[in-house]
This record gives structure tokens, C-alpha cells and sequence, in this order.
């Protein structure tokens, strides 16, 4: 596609998602000058998803927003939590 485009020797580096296979595509088939550079954004992502789904963590965080959708909804019980709070303190 670089050949197609007439840009083959003005790119310096490329950017892919981090997969094995996009990595190999550019340093095996891409001129020597050209570097591979991963995503960090898409790495920053895989992160994120490992970390949510830690086991247990969904389920707390489900549990989490359903008290945090109740406290915003009652301000009876938004009283009390904040009451509660000042108690452990």
C-alpha cells in the first residue's frame, strides 16, 4: 500500500495495535527503516480490561453502582450514609 501511495521511503515508523502478527507484518515486510511502534492507547486499553476482569471485581463494582444509584435517588438514605461516615471517623 506504501508502494501504491508513493510514500514508501518517507515513512519512518508505523503504529499498530499490539498483536504479534501486526508487529511481524511491519518488521518483516516493511522496508529496514521503517520502525514498529505498539499503540499505547491500545495497550493502555488491554490493561484496563485485565484489571476489570479480575475476578470479583465486576461483581463489586455492579454492587458499587447499584448503592451509588440508590443514594443518589434518596435523600433519606444519602442522610444516613453521610451520618454513618461521620461515625467511623
Amino acid at each position: 500500500m506504501l508502494k501504491a501511495l508513493g510514500i514508501e521511503n518517507q515513512v519512518i515508523s508505523m503504529t499498530t495495535d499490539t498483536a504479534a502478527n501486526m508487529k511481524n507484518g511491519v518488521i518483516v515486510h516493511m522496508a529496514p527503516q521503517i520502525q514498529w511502534l505498539g499503540c499505547g492507547c491500545h495497550k493502555t486499553e488491554l490493561t484496563v480490561q485485565k484489571f476489570v476482569n479480575t475476578p470479583g471485581l465486576k461483581e463489586t463494582l455492579k454492587r458499587f453502582t447499584k448503592v451509588a444509584g440508590h443514594l443518589h435517588k434518596s435523600a433519606l438514605s444519602l442522610g444516613a450514609f453521610f451520618e454513618a461516615q461521620k461515625s467511623c471517623r
